[in-house]
């Protein structure tokens, strides 16, 4: 029985997925969640209510980093430019490092966007002393700048498309089509996105236009 890769049309976090199973030619059925928020009865396959969620001999995997790691187990015809694993062995700490920021980046980026798309704003005293939606754009752009300055001129490997390669740019692609954020004038992430964004992988996992900036 195939594998079912449950998605919404716009996650990014599913699209991460998407890529690394064109890329390595994994063969499983993609379920699209259209109804967003998910329907309760999607709890039933990861009590988190997001996606994506990979569902393989009755058992569901989530969230994405375990997603990853599934996908590759099921790997029988890897990519010869695309890695096949998270972390290299000699620089497994640096590379697992990388991804976790990444994937942090990520859920900055959805919640500040979906704090402006809400409509939340202050409706008492702000005992924080501070607006959430932009601390968390805050975070991603110092969280950018790190990235920039440990990337190499090839990517995050110097031999294969990372993982972390590929979830930057997924993220990156987001806001690009969901409200763009100032992540331009960093010269090796720019030449990150320009490689990657019209790979087959990448054409053919466009989320479609959203009425949402």
């Amino acid at each position: 029985m195939l594998m079912e890769l449950h998605f919404i049309d716009g996650s990014p976090f599913a699209r991460i997925a998407r890529v690394l199973a064109r890329e390595h030619a994994v063969e499983w059925k993609e379920i699209e969640v259209a109804e967003f928020p998910p329907a309760e009865s999607f709890l039933d396959l990861n009590p988190l209510g997001q996606v994506p969620v990979l569902v393989n001999s009755g058992h569901s995997y989530f969230p994405t980093r375990i997603v990853i790691d599934v996908l590759f187990s099921n790997v029988s015809r890897a990519s010869e430019t695309v890695a096949t694993a998270v972390a290299r062995a000699d620089h497994r700490l640096e590379d697992e490092q990388a991804l976790a920021v990444i994937l942090a980046i990520g859920d900055a980026v959805v919640a500040h966007h979906y704090y402006k798309w809400a409509g939340i704003g202050a409706v008492e005293c702000n005992q924080l002393g501070f607006d959430p939606a932009e601390r968390n754009l805050v975070r991603v752009y110092r969280a950018l700048d790190w990235l920039e300055a440990r990337i190499g001129g090839a990517g995050f490997q110097p031999d294969l498309i990372s993982v972390q390669d590929i979830a930057l740019a997924c993220f990156i692609l987001w806001t690009e089509s969901r409200g763009p954020i100032a992540w331009r004038g960093r010269p090796k992430i720019e030449a990150l996105i320009k490689k990657l964004e019209n790979r087959p992988s990448f054409r053919t996992t466009v989320p479609r236009p959203h009425q949402l900036k």
